[in-house]
């Protein structure tokens, strides 16, 4: 997803509504923006707009690796005296954990990212145990994704699943990380479109290739019980879907995994993953906060709010209690802005839900 000022995602939204003040570190709360494939992203050696990213979805192994770094680099900073991994050391591992960039070649990757993984947290496993920190009891995480960065949402949760041992004499995994519980408390992602490689329209093709071979599921819960505690997956009603396929948050029975909604709404792509500027295509003469796409941003806050998901919030609903932390729990007047809703928007969503069958 681009971030430009005039029109970021929904998923952007969420992020600067998350807590990411250097005081909120020492708190436990840490928060990573990934741009979108074929945008810049700088941290891993993408300095401009790719062709190859933006049409076959090249660079997303990095971007899914560069965020498995991260978790790493929170751990470090918790347990080795406020120290995480710096952007050049965080680069060139991700760099060793890449694969040759051609169709299938990601299938060699687990390997690599297994040895990666395993050798920064087998660092840390020496720190853990002499750290004078606040002890660490713990790690969860909130994952969000619109349209190909839900697809490596999904991804990514499958790929750190790949990093949990099975003890000798266990028959499941140990959903752990240098001894600590890892979890997803929320997976909230806005109609996951893969188109991997070459897209669904050509025969024989369903854009599942490279990073997004075999890895849309989510963990068997069976397997890793209890790892996905939450998932919403919000999708477009309207999508012309020949090039853009949906990839349903269901399993390969046509079931849904335990906590799991999948929720239609009224548009196409954008409509539901936000990034229209103003006027664009008629949408919203009146300002932004008229987007249809300004509903979901609000019910994914509050479903991930609901999950526990370490969001800011306007300042006129900051509890008493809270007050001390104000600086890094409030949202900044920008943030708030861009969660503005019109009445009108409201009242001609309201009318929408009223055409379906069983609402009145």
């Amino acid at each position: 997803n681009d971030t430009k000022k005039n029109h970021p995602s929904n998923i952007a939204k969420l992020f600067h509504a998350s807590i990411q003040d250097d005081d909120a570190k020492t708190e436990g709360y840490f928060s990573y923006y990934m741009p979108g494939v074929g945008t810049p992203f700088p941290e891993i050696g993408e300095p401009d707009y790719s062709a190859y990213g933006l049409t076959f979805a090249t660079g997303g192994e990095n971007r899914i690796n560069w965020a498995l770094v991260q978790v790493a680099s929170a751990l470090s900073y918790s347990l080795n005296n406020k120290k995480e991994i710096d952007r050049i050391a965080a680069k060139g591992l991700v760099k060793e954990m890449s694969t040759w960039p051609a169709p299938l070649m990601s299938v060699l990757g687990e390997g690599k990212r297994r040895r990666i993984m395993n050798g920064l947290l087998g660092d840390l496993e020496e720190c853990k145990a002499k750290s004078r920190q606040p002890k660490v009891l713990g790690v969860k995480l909130f994952v969000y994704g619109f349209s190909r960065g839900a697809a490596e949402a999904r991804t990514f949760v499958t790929w750190l699943s790949e990093l949990f041992d099975t003890p000798a004499g266990a028959e499941l995994p140990e959903q752990r990380l240098i001894g600590l519980p890892v979890s997803v408390e929320f997976l909230g992602v806005l109609d996951t479109v893969a188109s991997v490689g070459i897209a669904h329209a050509a025969p024989f093709f369903a854009g599942h290739m490279d990073w997004a071979d075999d890895s849309q599921l989510l963990p068997d819960a069976a397997k890793f019980p209890k790892f996905v505690k939450r998932c919403r997956h919000f999708v477009a009603a309207f999508e012309q879907r020949s090039c853009f396929p949906l990839d349903s948050i269901r399993n390969e029975d046509g079931q849904y995994p335990p906590n799991t909604f999948e929720v239609v709404y009224p548009g196409v792509h954008s409509d539901v993953g936000g990034g229209y500027p103003q006027n664009d295509q008629g949408k919203a003469r009146g300002g932004t906060d008229e987007l249809v796409s300004q509903i979901v941003l609000h019910d994914m806050y509050a479903e991930a709010f609901a999950a526990g998901a370490p969001l800011q919030v306007p300042e006129t609903v900051l509890p008493e209690c809270l007050l001390p932390y104000r600086q890094w729990r409030v949202m900044s007047p920008a943030t708030d802005r861009e969660f503005g809703l019109s009445d009108t928007l409201v009242e001609r969503f309201n009318a929408w839900r009223h055409t379906l069958p069983g609402i009145t």
